[in-house]
């Protein structure tokens, strides 16, 4: 199935079969219509999902890749600096920035993450409601779309090709190379002459707080409040 009209409506302009009669019992007919209406929206919705998630990557890999190569280029002078016993000028001023610059990229990427992950749960969910109307005995197994999917992915061909779990992680990877940003900058800091220790501390205390904040949600979830689903 392809998807037709802006993504934003869709699931908005859904229309009942003009032959279905709410004060009545519903015909096999009206049934069967309503299940392919159902299972032509879920093919719209999937591709509506699984395009969003590739567009919204595709910003937060340009906007993450240009601000790691400003850091790392930022770092590389300090680095020297370091290894050569001279001291780095405004040093206090350079590691504030450092981790302001790397607590703000820590939370687009975990807002990225969270995303994609959301993304790939609700294009889940469709995939599975899409197999069960195929089971439906009305449609007497004439639509096989994502049973024949299953087949042909779980095949031993590409049993071991999957890439969910890996297109999952990609905002990990950033996560990861941004809390080596701020553990290179403390220890940068720490080798630099005349050191004081709001340098050293400011990048750990970010680091730390972040490792938080990030753990503490995937392993208790959010309160109802910051979910918005709360009565």
């Amino acid at each position: 199935h392809r998807a037709s009209g802006p993504a934003s409506s869709i699931g908005a302009g859904f229309q009942p079969p003009a032959s279905l009669e709410v004060d009545g019992p519903l015909s096999t007919r009206d049934r069967i219509e309503l299940l392919m209406h159902e299972y032509d929206a879920i093919s719209e919705q999937i591709v509506h999902w699984d395009s969003q998630r590739w567009q919204l990557s595709q910003f937060f890999v340009a906007v993450e890749a240009v601000s790691l190569g400003v850091v790392g280029q930022w770092l590389l002078p300090a680095l020297q600096g370091s290894a050569t016993g001279s001291a780095t000028p405004n040093g206090a001023l350079s590691v504030g920035v450092l981790s302001f610059a790397s607590a703000i990229n820590l939370y687009l990427c975990y807002s990225w993450f969270r995303i994609a992950r959301s993304n790939l749960d609700y294009c889940t969910t469709r995939f599975k409601q899409g197999r069960a109307i195929e089971d439906d005995p009305l449609l007497a197994k004439t639509l096989r779309l994502y049973h024949q999917a299953d087949i042909d992915l779980r095949g031993p061909r590409r049993r071991n090709h999957s890439s969910s779990a890996w297109v999952r992680h990609i905002p990990s990877a950033f996560i990861l190379a941004w809390l080596g940003v701020l553990a290179a900058g403390a220890a940068i800091a720490m080798a630099r002459p005349g050191v004081t220790w709001p340098e050293v501390v400011a990048p750990l205390l970010v680091l730390v707080v972040a490792v938080a904040v990030m753990t503490l949600p995937q392993r208790i979830g959010w309160s109802a409040r910051l979910r918005n689903d709360h009565p």
